[in-house]
């Protein structure tokens, strides 16, 4: 059984209602190892929405990929009416929402580098069926990027309705697309690889004649589909323009069809640990060994959507968080002056009581052995002190004060 080592601020969630379209208008927040915000990372331009509506950040929900240049890689979506006659079903003035990324600097949110999908790659490559787009708040989702990673010579981006990854260069030219069929009209032999609707695609050990993919291939989407859901991992040549399969990850104990969402991660690095699934709408991950073998079963949830997880993570960890001093500690002090109770830490909330306190002030002490690792501000022992401090303290309110 796992303990939450964080929990964000609490918030209100008001006229709540269902949306197929998955978009974001928000900023992202990087903190530090005592959760303390350092960077606040936003994206400003020009974008139609589907409410017409302005708003005062932009990013999108799917990408915030920090680079090793101090600068973020976010995806956004634009509406805009385009021609599709050329397509079965089209129309002159189709209503279509297109994806787009930016690499943005950390420090002060300069856009270093803009890309449109749209305007280098055709809409008629999409895989989805083509529905709406007479309207605005209709608009067909012809490309959807999800994941955009840094390369040698630019960017790798990923579109699930396309069932595609594409080379940037960084001058914005294609330099190379990846199909996940024969049929996609990429320009590689794939015969031994397949992927769909697929997620977070990332580049490893990358030269001039090769490279290695790892991605989610989700194999599934709404109706459309049956997968098995699958971890995947590619190596492509480049010379040669062939492709093969290294890994196709999947549980024969438990076949996940994972219909949006999803990730996949290498333990600690590629080609010598494990890996680690993330199942998306389907509250799971799995941990396999690098013979495919699993070694690790986790959910967080009983059916899909119930609860859910776009990607999932595993690093080691160490924190103090400044609101909760009990963490990553063996034992626990609360103390005035001199120590009013020593307890030993049995859980990341660790769980105690006061009682006959005669102090006027506390502060909570958290150390290991006799290293202090942290403290609270001093506080006034009151009614007030036990409002403020599950006030500002927000993981901290399990401990109870008499």
């Amino acid at each position: 059984m796992g303990d939450m080592v964080w929990q964000g601020p609490h918030g209100e969630n008001l006229d709540l209602k269902p949306d197929a379209r998955v978009l974001g208008y928000g900023v992202t927040h990087i903190l530090d190892n005592s959760y303390n915000e350092i960077y606040t990372v936003t994206l400003n331009d020009k974008f139609q929405t589907a409410s017409g509506k302005r708003f005062d950040y932009y990013i999108d929900g799917h990408e915030h990929y920090i680079t090793p240049h101090n600068t973020m890689l976010v995806s956004e979506v634009n509406f805009t009416q385009t021609n599709t006659l050329h397509l079965e079903k089209g129309r002159p003035d189709m209503w279509v929402i297109y994806s787009l990324f930016y690499e943005i600097d950390i420090k002060t949110n300069t856009i270093l580098f803009k890309w449109d999908a749209l305007e280098h790659i055709p809409i008629f490559k999409t895989r989805i069926d083509m529905k709406g787009g007479s309207k605005l708040t209709e608009a067909w989702d012809a490309y959807h990027i999800n994941s955009v990673t840094l390369t040698k010579y630019g960017y790798l981006v990923n579109f699930r309705h396309i069932w595609s990854a594409f080379y940037v260069n960084k001058d914005g030219s294609v330099r190379w697309e990846l199909s996940g069929d024969s049929d996609g009209g990429g320009d590689f032999k794939n015969d031994d690889v397949y992927f769909a609707w697929q997620h977070d695609i990332r580049v490893h050990n990358e030269t001039d004649g090769s490279l290695i993919l790892s991605l989610m291939n989700n194999d599934a989407l709404e109706n459309r589909d049956k997968g098995p859901s699958t971890g995947l991992v590619i190596y492509v040549d480049l010379v040669n323009k062939k492709v093969w399969r290294i890994h196709e990850l999947t549980d024969p104990m438990d076949k996940v069809v994972s219909a949006t969402q999803g990730s996949f991660q290498f333990l600690p690095c590629p080609g010598t640990e494990h890996m680690l699934v993330g199942y998306g709408s389907i509250p799971k991950f799995k941990e396999y060994d690098r013979d495919g073998n699993v070694v690790l079963r986790g959910q967080f949830g009983n059916n899909a959507f119930e609860a859910n997880a776009y990607r999932i993570f595993k690093f080691p960890w160490e924190a103090t968080p400044h609101w909760n001093l009990f963490f990553s500690s063996e034992t626990s002090t609360l103390q005035e002056g001199k120590p009013l109770l020593v307890h030993k830490r049995d859980g990341f909330e660790t769980h105690v009581t006061l009682q006959n306190v005669n102090a006027k002030f506390i502060f909570a002490v958290a150390r290991n052995h006799e290293k202090i690792l942290g403290k609270s501000s001093i506080m006034e022992y009151s009614v007030c002190f036990l409002h403020h401090a599950k006030e500002r303290l927000q993981d901290f309110d399990e401990v109870e004060y008499d």
